[in-house]
């Protein structure tokens, strides 16, 4: 069973984000999440719960209990009615209806924005 720090170094690779990026995220100091990660400690109650929310997963998945990252995405609707903008929805909404080619060419301009904007780092 994966213990607490292994999911959050798990969660945090997969983001591709630093422990300081996650620790100023989480407004904490870098040596915590090493602590953290490490086993040496555990984060607080409230500290989990935040994690859980930075990560938008559940307890059950932060503890290791279940490899089901959040209830809510298991019924998808109630995933877009909860963690979604209203702007956010319509982007899915129009990206949904589009053609394969229309798609494409969405997902090609969304991947040269994201270069562009992590060129301007």
């Amino acid at each position: 069973m994966r213990t607490i720090g292994d999911t959050i170094k798990l969660l945090r690779e997969e983001r591709r984000i630093s422990q300081q990026a996650l620790a100023d995220g989480l407004n904490i100091k870098r040596n915590t999440i090493s602590m953290w990660e490490s086993g040496k400690r555990a984060p607080s109650d409230e500290m989990k719960e935040q994690i859980c929310d930075f990560f938008n997963v559940d307890l059950n998945f932060l503890y290791g209990i279940t490899d089901c990252r959040n209830s809510a995405r298991e019924h998808p609707e109630g995933f877009i009615d909860t963690f979604l903008t209203p702007h956010e929805k319509e982007h899915l909404t129009i990206y949904r209806s589009l053609d394969d080619k229309g798609q494409h060419t969405v997902d090609t301009v969304a991947q040269m924005e994201l270069d562009r904007v992590k060129g301007d780092k």
